[in-house]
């Protein structure tokens, strides 16, 4: 049983009659009351939108089975379930009377963020900052809270309506659509220059600036967004809109970052290599780091060293921190004219080579140039710590102060053993 027989009373047919039936019954009816053949005729332009919306309807079996079993309850109810804004608004003019847009606002529903990129150093996201951002937005006039003058009429291109009516040809016929009424902008209203406000002119907004502080915590990264709710254009009808702040990060002249890691190239001369050395390190924080080496121990040239503890701290987690990896690399000096006895001392500090059992056959190799991590290799050839994982977008905490840390790291000199993996002694 048919529960609505309107849009079967529109085409003229029965709530039974076949696909084909239907489909012969609406050409027949649209070449009558097509726009073309009734020029100037609004009641012509709106039958043939109610031919359209009811084939469109019926033709399609899914459609009609819900529109039988449920009537226009059930139609506006799938439209709504799979965002058919249009497929709604034809809907309600058919059965609620009007024009389509008149259902839902012919404006946007949500104001578009302002989104501003701040560049940081490694030091901020290391240490956190402060800093502030000027703004500027859009709000509402407030000589005539948005109304944009003293006597508002409504469009003439569009009667009010905030969008005009449109045909477009596709391979099914003629169809119509609306677009934005380009006289009012889809305001639906017209004001007169006379009657125009003189603060915004008429446009029912102006510019305004204003400045907010933007927190960088400890361990923020590069690519990190920060938003402020709110702090955006604010239009008449819609929820203001926010600030996004995406941060930038400064390429360091020491450090590098690869996640909660930090790496960085050491040169060290022949001597020291072999010798063992001592260097003191600036941290980003202006701590100073002592690392040594032993004598007797003598470093390789790209071997890497870690010292724990010394990398970046974890966003929301200052006081869990990652490490700080070294690459050694080892420069030869250019020997001048040595005289024998300075060679011969050399030749008896260096170990000699050491002597094959008798009788075993000597074997020859030709020396290779690896890596000696081949993932640590890859760590130090990334450029900077462009794609972390999961870019986090800050939520309404972070605009009310955004987890401010208690305390600093301590000052002062940490001596750290020249052994992978060494700790603070």
């Amino acid at each position: 049983m048919v529960k609505c027989t309107k849009l079967y009373d529109i085409l003229g047919v029965e709530p039974g009659a076949t696909g084909e039936v239907i489909k012969k019954s609406y050409r027949k009816l649209a070449l009558k009351w097509h726009p073309d053949r009734n020029p100037g005729d609004s009641s012509a332009d709106a039958k043939f939108k109610e031919l359209s919306f009811a084939y469109s309807v019926l033709s399609d079996e899914e459609k009609r089975t819900v529109y039988d079993r449920h009537g226009e309850d059930g139609l506006k109810e799938g439209a709504s379930r799979s965002g058919g804004g249009d497929f709604t608004d034809i809907f309600d003019f058919i059965f609620r009377g009007g024009m389509p847009g008149m259902g839902r606002s012919a404006g946007p529903r949500r104001v578009r963020p302002i989104v501003h990129q701040i560049e940081v150093t490694l030091e901020q996201l290391y240490n956190g900052a402060t800093l502030p951002l000027v703004v500027q937005r859009l709000v509402t006039c407030p000589e005539c809270e948005g109304r944009g003058g003293q006597t508002l009429t409504d469009c003439p291109e569009c009667e009010g309506r905030g969008a005009s009516l449109r045909y477009i040809r596709t391979p099914f016929g003629v169809r119509p659509t609306e677009a934005q009424c380009p006289a009012c902008h889809g305001r639906g209203q017209y004001i007169a220059k006379k009657d125009r406000c003189k603060g915004c002119r008429g446009e029912k907004k102006m510019q305004e600036t204003r400045t907010v502080q933007v927190h960088v915590d400890k361990g923020m990264r590069h690519g990190q967004r920060i938003t402020f709710a709110g702090e955006g254009n604010v239009e008449a009808g819609t929820e203001p809109g926010d600030v996004v702040v995406v941060l930038a990060e400064l390429r360091h002249g020491t450090f590098r970052r690869s996640g909660l890691d930090l790496l960085m190239d050491l040169e060290i001369p022949l001597v020291d290599a072999i010798c063992g050395f001592r260097r003191v390190i600036s941290h980003l924080d202006g701590r100073k780091v002592a690392i040594t080496s032993p004598a007797g121990e003598p470093v390789k040239d790209g071997e890497v060293r870690r010292v724990l503890g010394e990398g970046m701290p974890k966003y929301r987690e200052p006081f869990t921190r990652g490490d700080l990896y070294i690459r050694l690399k080892v420069t030869f000096p250019l020997f001048p004219a040595a005289q024998p006895d300075q060679l011969a001392a050399l030749a008896a500090a260096v170990p000699a080579w050491l002597p094959r059992p008798a009788g075993q056959p000597a074997k020859s190799y030709m020396l290779q140039a690896v890596p000696v991590d081949r993932d640590m290799q890859n760590m130090f050839s990334q450029p900077r710590d462009d794609d972390d994982e999961g870019e986090y977008e800050t939520d309404e905490e972070d605009e009310d102060g955004q987890y401010v840390d208690d305390e600093d790291p301590e000052e002062g000199v940490h001596f750290m053993g020249g052994q992978p993996g060494c700790v603070p002694q």
